[in-house]
């Protein structure tokens, strides 16, 4: 890797990549979670998860709604609780 992408890697993991042009506007963007985060037989444990993270500082609570929004799914792992 030359010194151009090894700097546009490291600028990107420090201060985050830029995806869209910076003079984009966005629209508001809403999505349904998949069904296996929210069955009942799950729901629980992807609620505890979730809390979990927030407690871990890997996810963050935000005062307003964000622009780009993911669907929220649970896949069950190999020797896993979920």
């Amino acid at each position: 890797m030359d010194d151009h992408g090894r700097n546009f890697i490291t600028d990107g993991i420090m201060r985050g990549f830029q995806i869209i042009p910076s003079d984009s506007k966005l629209q508001p963007a809403a999505t349904t979670n998949y069904k296996s985060a929210i069955a009942s037989d799950v729901c629980d444990k992807v609620e505890t998860q979730i809390r979990e993270e927030i407690q871990n500082g890997n996810y963050v609570l935000m005062q307003t709604k964000p622009t780009i929004v993911s669907a929220l799914g649970a896949i069950p792992k190999p020797n896993s609780e979920l």
